[in-house]
């Protein structure tokens, strides 16, 4: 037989009636309306709850991960050879769109005008770009579409990068 849980009695903080919890399932303060938050998820015995479940899931996840390693990895490095070709296309439609979008169209360097895709990249205005790397992780141009396309980038190519590296003294690291 279950034992049924016993909910303390509160002050309802919007009209200052107290009030008991009388089900897990009470959401609303009866006077006001206010939503209260269930009592029963703070309470110590669904906390162990959570916890217990927590780590006997972790365990499960980790005892199927070596069960199930090496064919895990053979099926990633299926997928990985079966669609090289479609993430190189869809890589590339991504660096176009970007190159585009930040050379107004006309998908050539900022300052010298070289036009080889292969050579052209995104560079940070404000030579900023070691500090955003961290904080983004990976994947600038995937970054730059979900951001909306911000303005702080120009299209360079890889000298001209360089060269303006060089010059304004980005080459050191500040952190």
């Amino acid at each position: 037989m279950k034992s049924k849980m016993t909910y303390k009695n509160k002050t309802c903080k919007k009209c200052g009636i107290e009030y008991s919890l009388n089900s897990p399932t009470q959401k609303y303060c009866a006077s006001c309306g206010i939503i209260i938050k269930k009592e029963y998820q703070k309470s110590l015995k669904y906390k162990e709850y959570q916890n217990e479940y927590r780590k006997s899931h972790k365990e499960d996840q980790k005892k199927y991960y070596e069960k199930h390693k090496e064919e895990r990895s053979e099926k990633g490095k299926e997928y990985y050879q079966g669609h090289k070709e479609e993430r190189k296309e869809n890589n590339l439609k991504i660096k176009k769109r970007i190159i585009s979008h930040y050379s107004n169209g006309k998908m050539k360097c900022a300052k010298c005008g070289f036009s080889d895709l292969r050579a052209l990249s995104l560079d940070h205005i404000n030579g900023d770009g070691y500090k955003h790397s961290k904080n983004i992780r990976r994947g600038l141009y995937r970054w730059c579409i979900n951001n909306n396309f911000p303005n702080m980038f120009q299209v360079l190519c890889m000298n001209c990068q360089f060269i303006k590296k060089e010059e304004n003294g980005e080459c050191k690291r500040k952190d």
